[in-house]
């Protein structure tokens, strides 16, 4: 079946069949027509399905507005961005590949967090119980910290500094609420330094390298964290998440600690503790009814409020580890 597909695509780039007089024209497998137009609308609708004939394993794809590559079948992967204030887009989506059905999903999408209907203001964070699970878990996290590109102001040992400290967030489980820490078992351990860059090195998720790296990068405007994963379907279970990268934005604001007269920076700790939440499953919840809460789709500016858990997050992970 790839192959037909494989030779479709190449006949439609142009080449000349044997024989023939002139350049071929393919035609698209009737089952594959609409394919694209869905799953580039997904974020207005919140679930597609197209036949996993039409797009190859390996294939690059745009959905919703991400480039993924196509999963080999039993496996998915995923793409979360954290976003500055003020910016309207889909924060996140994941491709998975199983039973001959690629599958799209928005992710956060049909959670009751999510459900219609705004709150007159986001509950305080310590009193907002909201929490949206991706179905996945991640086992053990050996991350490396990349020295390869660093943003303006950013030395090395500030940025490993940061990463530390919200990895230690995740770990213990530190909030401002009087929820106590500890004992999560969560594993989490830094490896090293290292040269590599991050898997979704072009701003995109374009496959695996079997690295977790965390580093500094080019991202789309407006997106100040991304976490790429990739995990493998476990039927009747929690899907396992068996490799995650993340990378901060070299072209955001950022700050350790918190400058006078601040405008429109953000706490790297903050970022990142929000995009350890995606490496060990925890999903969005909605900005506009769960704003205070760490695993909102936006980063609050000059503010360290998002580099500890509010309610709904450290109850999120107490659930499931």
């Amino acid at each position: 079946m790839r192959a037909r597909i494989l030779a479709v695509a190449t006949m439609m780039a142009g080449s000349t069949l044997i024989g023939a007089a002139g350049p071929a024209v393919a035609a698209v497998p009737p089952e594959c027509a609409d394919s694209a137009q869905k799953l580039a609308a997904l974020g207005s609708v919140a679930e597609v399905a197209v036949p996993a004939v039409c797009v190859p394993v390996g294939a690059s794809v745009m959905v919703g507005g991400f480039a993924l590559k196509v999963p080999p079948a039993g496996e998915g992967v995923g793409v979360y961005d954290s976003l500055e204030e003020g910016v309207d887009r889909l924060a996140g989506v994941e491709v998975e590949s199983g039973d001959g059905v690629l599958t799209a999903r928005a992710d956060g999408a049909g959670d009751p967090a999510e459900a219609p209907g705004k709150l007159a203001g986001p509950p305080a964070a310590c009193s907002d119980t909201a929490r949206a699970w991706s179905g996945k878990r991640n086992n053990g996290y050996e991350y490396f910290v990349s020295s390869a590109v660093l943003d303006d102001g950013v030395t090395y040992q500030m940025f490993l500094d940061e990463v530390k400290f919200a990895a230690a967030t995740i770990d213990t489980g530190r909030n401002d609420c009087g929820l106590g820490t500890g004992g999560l078992g969560i594993n989490i351990t830094h490896k090293g330094s290292t040269t590599l860059r991050a898997a979704n090195v072009d701003g995109s998720c374009p496959g695996s390298d079997s690295w977790d790296v965390i580093d500094f990068g080019s991202l789309p405007a407006g997106v100040l964290g991304r976490t790429c994963t990739r995990y493998t379907i476990v039927p009747f279970a929690d899907d396992r998440i068996v490799e995650a990268d993340v990378r901060l934005s070299n072209r955001a604001a950022w700050f350790r600690t918190l400058p006078s007269g601040c405008y429109n920076r953000y706490e790297m700790a903050g970022v990142l503790t929000h995009e350890f939440g995606h490496v060990f499953g925890m999903d969005h919840v909605s900005e506009s009814s769960h704003g205070f809460l760490t695993m909102s789709t936006i980063a609050t500016p000059c503010s360290y409020v998002d580099n500890t858990w509010g309610r709904g997050d450290y109850d999120n992970l107490h659930v499931h580890y």
